[in-house]
Protein backbone atom coordinates (compact mmCIF):
# COMPACT_ATOMS: atom_id res chain seq x y z
CA UNK A 1 0.00 0.00 0.00
CA UNK A 2 1.37 3.47 -0.89
CA UNK A 3 -0.07 6.90 0.93
CA UNK A 4 -1.01 10.44 -1.06
CA UNK A 5 2.35 11.76 0.47
CA UNK A 6 4.23 8.68 -0.83
CA UNK A 7 2.86 9.75 -4.75
CA UNK A 8 3.86 12.66 -3.95
CA UNK A 9 7.41 12.61 -3.06
CA UNK A 10 7.98 10.27 -5.69
CA UNK A 11 6.62 12.11 -8.70
CA UNK A 12 7.07 14.99 -7.35
CA UNK A 13 3.65 16.57 -7.81
CA UNK A 14 1.33 18.92 -5.83
CA UNK A 15 -1.42 16.50 -3.05
CA UNK A 16 -4.34 17.57 -4.78
CA UNK A 17 -3.17 16.30 -7.92
CA UNK A 18 -2.23 12.56 -6.60
CA UNK A 19 -6.20 12.93 -5.42
CA UNK A 20 -6.83 13.76 -8.81
CA UNK A 21 -5.23 10.56 -10.25
CA UNK A 22 -6.10 7.97 -7.76
CA UNK A 23 -9.84 8.96 -8.30
CA UNK A 24 -9.73 7.97 -12.13
CA UNK A 25 -7.83 4.82 -10.97
CA UNK A 26 -10.53 4.37 -8.66
CA UNK A 27 -12.98 4.59 -11.18
CA UNK A 28 -11.22 2.38 -13.37
CA UNK A 29 -11.22 -0.08 -11.02
CA UNK A 30 -7.24 -0.46 -11.10
CA UNK A 31 -6.75 0.64 -7.38
CA UNK A 32 -8.85 0.45 -3.64
CA UNK A 33 -8.72 3.27 -1.26
CA UNK A 34 -8.22 2.40 2.10
CA UNK A 35 -9.40 4.76 4.59
CA UNK A 36 -11.39 7.56 4.17
CA UNK A 37 -9.53 10.89 5.40
CA UNK A 38 -6.27 12.61 5.74
CA UNK A 39 -3.06 10.46 7.03
CA UNK A 40 -5.13 7.01 6.95
CA UNK A 41 -5.57 7.47 3.52
CA UNK A 42 -3.67 4.87 1.69
CA UNK A 43 -3.91 3.37 -1.97
CA UNK A 44 -3.56 -0.81 -3.17
CA UNK A 45 -3.87 -2.71 -6.32
CA UNK A 46 -6.50 -4.21 -7.31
Amino acid sequence: MVSNSDIREALGIASRTVVRYMDELEKEDKVEQVGTIGHQVTYRLK
